[in-house]
């Protein structure tokens, strides 16, 4: 599944689409419907041009104007990737090129936003993507959009004292549930969870509130140091995580436990182990992470 690195690395990629128009919009299956706004049709999107691209968490927010429209008329296409959900760019230059030709008539693919400069493609082989489309007044005001998530692992508004408080908060929660709640902070999912609490020396099922500011202080500069890591190597990807360009990355390479049970720490040589926190494989060291 893509996470903030991966999502932030497809915004990167989808840049080149700023200023563009968006002429047309090919809807491959009728029933990607069913998880818009039901109040906004994408047909309203046509002639907008689009303006910003953002990214929260793993959302990104696409920003349309349209002609002679005051800007809080703006529209705001609200795009979740999912477990396997890609967005691909293909530039006037590539659309001949038969891979990026297999990748419209995909069957997964869903949606093809015609746009001036090219096309933006979404394909998701298991459909749990979310797409929506809203007013940008609503933008942290509807559970439809941001206004249940928190703040973003790479934004302003988190730090080692905000960690501290939410600890605190949910003094019962496991330290990887913690990472996973959405509604803490956004961005992390499986993967950088696990090299999160590797990186910081705290075991999987540590309960928060034992955690001093010196420990959350080492979370937040895991999370920092390893999303940004990630970003530079190009994303995580074992199966389904493709950039904009349709490419894999190789920060695979570069991951201490996620996906390595019973292999050796990177850092002690001791077999990793695994356990099923709030329903997901963790996978740690029990040498170099610590309970307490």
């Amino acid at each position: 599944m893509p996470e903030l690195a991966e999502v932030e690395i497809v915004k990167r990629g989808l840049e080149p689409l700023l200023g563009g128009v968006l002429l047309d919009l090919t809807v491959k299956r009728n029933d990607i419907y069913r998880v818009f706004d039901p109040v906004k049709s994408l047909d309203q999107l046509i002639n907008g041009k689009l303006i910003e691209i953002h990214r929260h968490g793993k959302y990104l927010l696409f920003i349309f104007s349209k002609p002679d429209a005051p800007t809080d008329e703006d529209l705001i296409l609200l795009i979740h990737l999912g477990m396997t959900g890609k967005l691909v760019y293909i530039d006037s230059e590539d659309m001949s090129l038969s891979s990026m030709q297999d990748l419209i008539r995909h069957k997964h693919t869903h949606l093809v936003f015609h746009f001036d400069k090219g096309l933006l493609i979404f394909n998701d082989v298991r459909r749990f993507g979310k797409v929506r489309l809203f007013d940008r007044n609503l933008l942290y005001k509807t559970s439809l959009t941001l206004s249940n998530i928190g703040p973003d692992c790479l934004g302003p508004d988190l730090s080692p004292d905000y960690l501290y408080a939410q600890g605190q908060r949910h003094p019962t929660l496991k330290m990887k549930s913690f990472l996973l709640d959405q509604s803490i902070l956004a961005g992390l999912g499986n993967i950088y969870a696990d090299e999160v609490l590797f990186e910081a020396s705290i075991m999987p099922d540590r309960l928060t509130s034992s955690l001093t500011m010196k420990d959350w202080t080492r979370v937040y500069k895991a999370i920092q140091t390893l999303l940004i890591q990630s970003i530079y190597n190009g994303g995580t990807s074992f199966r389904d995580y493709k950039n904009a360009r349709n490419e894999s990355g190789n920060n695979q390479n570069y991951l201490h436990v996620y996906g390595r049970k019973g292999l050796p720490c990177h850092r002690c040589g001791r077999s990793l182990e695994a356990a099923k926190i709030a329903g997901r494989t963790s996978v740690y060291c029990p040498h170099c992470q610590k309970q307490a």
